[in-house]
């Protein structure tokens, strides 16, 4: 997408990025629920129902989900002095769907934790939502640059890495403990 030659080279990538996106958004929902134990399984489907007609919509879209129409292209430079392309458009109605469907997924996901919280489970609460609070951050931040706001590069992708790394530190230390209890119950 960053490196598209012509309009229709990014719209190609553009589809091909929020299908996975799309796909992510059921993915980390329904992992969401099952990490905070709040499982409302009649919002569950719904929400997944709504992320499966943003799936079609956008496959279906000349351009993206994210545009109605394209203008042309813009080019970019990072300050390490890398060039990336961004698209000049009008941005899509569904756009607006999508990024509603993701701060649904947002906003139940801190409820979950809320829940988790509440039950006594803190810590994993705390962390999820302060991975959650920066992956927010990052999305409001590509919204803007949809919106042509401000003029900047995607770093929602970036937003995902406290995320990985602190479930992967949980999951490790959980492993440790139950491995450590096993050798003293031996």
């Amino acid at each position: 997408m960053y490196q598209a030659n012509s309009t229709s080279e990014f719209a190609i990538a553009a589809k091909w990025q929020m299908n996975f996106v799309v796909l992510y958004l059921i993915a980390f929902f329904w992992f969401s629920s099952a990490y905070t134990g709040f499982k409302h399984p009649i919002f569950l489907w719904f929400f997944s129902i709504l992320c499966v007609m943003s799936w079609f919509v956008n496959l279906f879209s000349e351009t993206s989900i994210l545009f109605s129409e394209i203008h042309g292209l813009r080019i970019l430079d990072l300050p390490w002095g890398e060039k990336v392309t961004f698209v000049q458009g009008e941005v899509s109605h569904w756009s607006t769907f999508h990024y509603v469907i993701s701060l649904i997924c947002v906003v139940y996901t801190y409820i979950g934790c809320w829940f988790q919280y509440r039950k006594g489970d803190r810590r994993p609460a705390l962390l999820l939502a302060f991975c959650l609070s920066i992956i927010l951050l990052t999305v409001v931040h590509d919204f803007l640059v949809d919106s042509l706001v401000i003029k900047h590069f995607y770093i929602t992708d970036f937003g995902f890495l406290p995320l990985i790394l602190i479930v992967y530190n949980e999951l490790s230390s959980d492993f440790r403990k139950k491995s450590q209890a096993l050798r003293l119950s031996q």
